[in-house]
C-alpha cells in the first residue's frame, strides 16, 4: 500500500491524474479490483477526508480566532461556505439530475456512477469502527500538514496565527479539486499569493510559502518515489499512452 500510494503521488506530480490511472491499473491487475470500484472508493474517501479536514478547520478557527478576515470577508465564513458546498454539492447534483430522464446513454451512466459514489461514501459513515479509524487518519494527516506550514512560516520569519495557517491549509485542500496543470503548478501559488495579500503577509509572502510547501513535497516524493519505482512506472505509463494513440 505504501508503494502504491507513493508512486501514485509521484506520477500525479508530473502528469495530471496519471497516479490515479496507475493505481487503478495496478489494483485491477494485482488484486482484481475493478476500475469502477476503485474510483468509487477513491472519490468517496477523498470527499470524506476533505470534509473532515474542513470541519476541523471551521471548529478551530471559530474557537481561536473567529474574527479573522480575508480582506473584508470573514475567513470563518469562507471556510464554512467551502465546507457546505463540498458537503451538499454532490447531493444537490444528484437531486437535480434525478429530475430528468437521462436514459441509458452517457448522462444516464454518469447519474448511476454518482449514485454509486454517494452510496459508497454513505456506507462508510454507517460503520463506527471505520469512521473512528478514518477520523484518526485524517487528524494525523492534518497534523503533518500543519507542521509543514508552521516550519515554512518560521523559516520565512513570518509570524502568523494558527487560524491563518488553517486558512492556507483550506486553500491547499480546495486546490486539489482544481487539477489543471501538472502538480497544480500555478494554481496553488495563485491561491496562496492572493490569500497572503489579503491577510497582511503580502503577495510575496504567500508565494514563498507555496514554494516551500511545494519543494518539500516534491523532495519527499522524488526520494521515495524514485526508490520505489516511480521512474519505471512513469516510463511504462508513457509507453502505454503512446501505444493507445497509435491504435485504431
Amino acid at each position: 500500500w505504501f508503494r502504491l500510494y507513493i508512486v501514485g503521488r509521484f506520477l500525479n506530480a508530473f502528469v495530471p491524474q496519471a497516479g490515479n490511472v496507475y493505481r487503478g491499473a495496478r489494483l485491477k491487475e494485482d488484486y482484481q479490483i475493478s476500475i469502477t470500484r476503485y474510483l468509487s472508493g477513491f472519490v468517496a474517501f477523498t470527499w470524506l477526508s476533505t470534509l473532515v479536514n474542513l470541519l476541523i478547520s471551521v471548529g478551530v478557527i471559530g474557537a481561536v480566532e473567529p474574527d479573522i478576515a480575508i480582506g473584508e470577508v470573514s475567513g470563518l465564513l469562507i471556510t464554512a461556505v467551502f465546507l457546505a458546498v463540498l458537503a451538499f454539492g454532490p447531493l444537490v447534483a444528484l437531486w437535480l439530475i434525478r429530475k430528468f430522464d437521462l436514459g441509458q446513454g452517457r448522462l444516464g451512466w454518469a447519474r448511476r456512477r454518482l449514485e454509486d459514489l454517494l452510496a459508497s461514501a454513505l456506507s462508510i459513515t454507517r460503520s463506527a469502527k471505520v469512521m473512528v479509524r478514518f477520523v484518526l487518519a485524517a487528524l494525523t494527516g492534518l497534523g503533518i500538514a500543519l507542521s509543514v506550514f508552521i516550519l515554512s512560516f518560521d523559516a520565512l520569519g513570518l509570524d502568523v496565527t494558527l487560524a491563518t495557517i488553517l486558512l492556507f491549509y483550506v486553500i491547499l485542500q480546495v486546490s486539489t479539486y482544481i487539477n489543471i496543470t501538472p502538480g497544480n503548478l500555478g494554481v496553488l501559488e495563485l491561491g496562496f499569493g492572493a490569500l497572503g495579500a489579503q491577510i497582511g503577509i503580502g503577495l510575496v509572502g504567500g508565494l514563498l510559502v507555496a514554494a516551500l510547501v511545494r519543494m518539500t513535497s516534491y523532495a519527499a516524493l522524488l526520494i521515495t518515489g524514485l526508490a520505489l519505482g516511480g521512474l519505471k512506472a512513469l516510463r511504462r505509463l508513457r509507453v502505454s499512452d503512446g501505444a493507445g494513440q497509435a491504435g485504431p
